[in-house]
C-alpha cells in the first residue's frame, strides 16, 4: 500500500491509494501525502482565497 496518512483501499485495481475521505486531519491527495494549511500560515495570502487551503507538495503550493 502506497497510503501515507491514511486508511489503505486495497481492492483489486486501486493501485494501493488511500481510502477516499480517509486522510488524517492537515493531509490530502491520493496517498494523503499531501500537507493542507491555511493560505495565511506562511504569508501567501494574497494569492489565495479567504476561505481556501493551499496544498503543499514538497515545499511547494
Amino acid at each position: 500500500c502506497r497510503c501515507v496518512h491514511g486508511v489503505c483501499d486495497n481492492r483489486p485495481g486501486t493501485m494501493g491509494v488511500c481510502r477516499r475521505g480517509s486522510c488524517r486531519d492537515g493531509f490530502s491527495g491520493e496517498l494523503c501525502d499531501q500537507t493542507a494549511t491555511a493560505c495565511n500560515s506562511d504569508g501567501v495570502l494574497e494569492h489565495c482565497h479567504i476561505h481556501a487551503k493551499c496544498v503543499y507538495n514538497n515545499g511547494q503550493t
